[in-house]
């Protein structure tokens, strides 16, 4: 993601998602908020939701800014497949509104192979989370773990 500016921390756990991704139901009660960061919910939108905004209940985070306050994030993005969805992450730096959401891959799969995640060492990362250097580039000894797979799964039973 050449355009990221801050590091990510790729959460580990199920529960990190789950807590990290309620985020988004209290960010979009604010319509203020909900604008700036370009977040929105199918029963009060006009239209479909698309690109650059986020459908806050089609989404689910697997990864979050490292520094708090940074305010970035990468997102599974249900909206284009319940298998394999799209990854799209916050874009603060080159839109031109003040926040938007941006197409990382076009699939979770493509998205895993492009890190290496699943090419990589059978050591977790430390802490339970995969941080990514500002080229998007995962460490060495990482991998997406089992606990991605059941995240997903229950994010899926969940919506």
């Amino acid at each position: 993601m050449p355009w990221f500016h801050d590091p990510l921390d790729f959460l580990g756990s199920i529960e990190q998602m789950e807590r990290e991704s309620q985020s988004l139901d209290r960010l979009i009660q604010d319509d203020e908020t909900a604008e700036l960061f370009r977040l929105a919910r199918e029963p009060t939108a006009t239209g479909p939701i698309e690109l650059p905004w986020l459908d806050v209940d089609r989404a689910f985070f697997v990864a979050v800014a490292q520094y708090a306050g940074d305010d970035t994030a990468i997102a599974l993005d249900y909206r284009t497949s319940s298998a394999d969805p799209r990854v799209v992450a916050s874009d603060v730096w080159t839109s031109s509104a003040p926040y938007a959401w941006r197409t990382v891959a076009e699939t979770f799969s493509e998205f895993v192979a492009e890190l290496r995640l699943d090419r990589a060492d059978d050591e977790p990362a430390a802490g339970g989370r995969l941080s990514v250097d500002n080229a998007g580039q995962a460490p060495a000894n990482t991998r997406r773990n089992e606990s991605d797979e059941e995240g997903f799964a229950v994010y899926r039973r969940r919506r």
